[in-house]
């Protein structure tokens, strides 16, 4: 995922899932960890970066992912596909 298409689902129009923040998809760590990988950053360098364990960042990439491919899911279904 580039940093433009983290941007992109960070500041789309929110899901229906409670545990997402309601003024985007991403939290702001997603969006965070997402764009630094984006630049070419390993987990472990974000992790280090960031100050947390390497598992916190795959837990994030994950939740970034998933709520990717949830949207993703969405725009084909608006779209009759």
């Amino acid at each position: 995922m580039s940093l433009e298409e983290a941007l992109d689902l960070a500041f789309a129009e929110p899901g229906t899932d409670p545990d997402r923040p309601s003024h985007g998809l991403l939290s702001a760590r997603e969006i965070e960890v997402l764009s630094l990988v984006a630049e070419g950053l390993s987990d472990a360098q974000v992790a280090e970066k960031l100050y947390v364990s390497p598992c916190t960042i795959s837990g994030h990439l994950r939740s970034g992912y998933t709520a990717s491919s949830g949207q993703e899911q969405d725009r084909g279904r608006q779209e009759g596909g």
